[in-house]
């Protein structure tokens, strides 16, 4: 953990930093020049950045204030996989008060941007093995377990690109697989309770139908496209 905070001055070099790396329109160029200007700067570990832009966090990690305002998924990636052993999982303010990086991490990328970039997200969580980010996520941005199972299975096809064999790679996959089995549960609840509400108010309307040859064609269909599925 790390109460530093940076000075204005490196503050301002930072933003130039940024400013240039975002400036850069060649995508293959722009991790080689992050790092070479990153390196030059000669900043140990990931302090703390005094940003007044966000009412609720005054001072954010270095790490956090870079990748919410870097516009390049190839810089982003190039990042974590440099200097994620500089980046802390915890940081405390200097009012001594503890927070939890992909939470703030979290909410500092989604207020820069309207939907989180999905590289960094993805370097975020192999970096913290940090699953609760999950729950983050549906709550933000109200897609519930639907967009949870899709962050599960898109987590555990990128866990050979972002970990090595021995880095806890087999048991973090297991929590990955785990935690897909009890969300898609969830998720299959919600869909039968929607096509419950879907059916009522179908069947409403057929009530109100006077047509027997149209009733027996949809008869027809409907049983068909319930055996199809049962395999009867």
């Amino acid at each position: 953990m790390n109460l530093t905070v940076i000075t204005t001055a490196q503050k301002t070099i930072i933003d130039t930093l940024i400013a240039e790396v975002n400036s850069e329109t060649d995508w293959q160029k722009g991790p080689s020049l992050f790092l070479k200007l990153f390196a030059n700067i000669n900043i140990d570990g990931d302090p703390l950045v005094e940003d007044h832009v966000y009412s609720h966090y005054r001072y954010l990690p270095l790490s956090i204030y870079m990748l919410s305002r870097m516009n390049d998924t190839a810089v982003s990636d190039t990042y974590f996989r440099t200097y994620k052993e500089r980046i802390d999982k915890e940081f405390v303010y200097p009012t001594n008060e503890l927070y939890s990086y992909i939470q703030i991490f979290y909410k500092a990328i989604s207020s820069h941007s309207s939907y989180p970039n999905t590289d960094n997200m993805t370097g975020a969580i192999f970096i913290l093995r940090d699953l609760s980010f999950l729950q983050d996520v549906a709550r933000e941005r109200g897609r519930g377990n639907a967009k949870a199972v899709s962050w599960l299975k898109y987590l555990h096809n990128q866990i050979d690109n972002y970990m090595e064999e021995g880095d806890s790679k087999e048991q973090f996959c297991k929590e990955i697989e785990a935690e897909l089995v009890k969300v898609n549960a969830t998720l299959l609840s919600e869909k039968k309770e929607k096509t419950f509400e879907t059916l009522n108010t179908i069947f409403a309307q057929i009530d109100e139908i006077n047509n027997d040859d149209f009733l027996e064609e949809i008869h027809i269909i409907f049983v068909s496209k319930i055996n199809a599925r049962t395999k009867l």
